[in-house]
């Protein structure tokens, strides 16, 4: 038997073989919680739900040389409002124990969307909500209610907490 030796030996590995080194990943922003591809952050700002919007429609962050913009949170998944309301609850005092997201209820359209334009699948709204049929009305995470459906609906005039989210995605190689 003749052997070659290991030095002079050809290995080819097929492409699919090898690890993908350009895979894109999540980089939030400082002071950002990545939830499933999305950064998300608590502000306990005094706002009402259309400041809330514009505070984060207006706020420009750059990840990896894009500029992207935010919005109010999207809550696609019970995934999603189980970490939402986690960060919640680590972020803001029970006397405000509240924050907007990016749901309006107005049941003067055909379907609800959220503030970035989705389609809204599914809600986690607590008992009885929503009980208010003004438009403009915004939902919100409460603690109120340690279940996972914990959504209330908030007026137009009621200042409060609010949840951002941004899309921010960067390659890392290696």
């Amino acid at each position: 038997m003749h052997y070659q030796p290991l030095d002079q030996t050809r290995i080819t590995l097929s492409k699919g073989c090898l690890p993908d080194q350009s895979k894109a990943q999540m980089s939030c922003p400082d002071n950002w919680t990545e939830i499933d591809g999305k950064c998300y952050r608590v502000f306990t700002l005094s706002k009402t739900c259309s400041e809330a919007k514009t505070h984060c429609s207006n706020m420009e962050v750059t990840c990896d040389g894009q500029d992207t913009t935010g919005h109010l949170a999207t809550v696609p998944d019970r995934k999603t409002q189980k970490m939402l309301h986690e960060l919640v609850k680590n972020t803001i005092t029970e006397e405000n124990g509240w924050a907007f997201i990016g749901l309006e209820y107005d049941t003067t359209r055909e379907a609800d969307t959220w503030t970035d334009e989705l389609r809204v699948d599914r809600t986690f709204w607590t008992k009885h909500e929503p009980c208010n049929e003004e438009p403009g009305t915004c939902a919100a995470i409460t603690l109120d209610n340690k279940r996972l459906k914990n959504w209330v609906a908030k007026t137009e005039g009621t200042r409060g907490n609010h949840i951002c989210m941004l899309s921010c995605t960067k390659e890392i190689n290696g």
